[in-house]
């Protein structure tokens, strides 16, 4: 049975191809520990518009969070 994966990472002051680039490394690392059927949450939301505040993105977070089997925290999350 396949292992649903929450990926917590910093993201603050990072381009989106920076913070897609960690994720894919986090994801490489979660899947050699895990097996290639552990599947990401997609937790990159592009669906925010400017006027979104931080705690929009940490509710829909937090969302995520409860359907998944395992958080992996990339380095620097705290």
């Amino acid at each position: 049975m396949s292992k649903r994966l929450f990926i917590s990472q910093p993201m603050n002051g990072l381009s989106d191809e920076q913070v897609l680039q960690e994720r894919a490394a986090v994801i490489g690392k979660a899947k050699a520990v895990f097996g290639d059927d552990a599947v990401p949450l997609e937790t990159f939301f592009e669906d925010f518009g400017p006027d979104a505040k931080p705690l929009d993105y940490l509710a829909r977070s937090i969302e995520f969070l409860a359907k998944a089997d395992v958080a992996v925290f990339a380095p620097g999350w705290e």
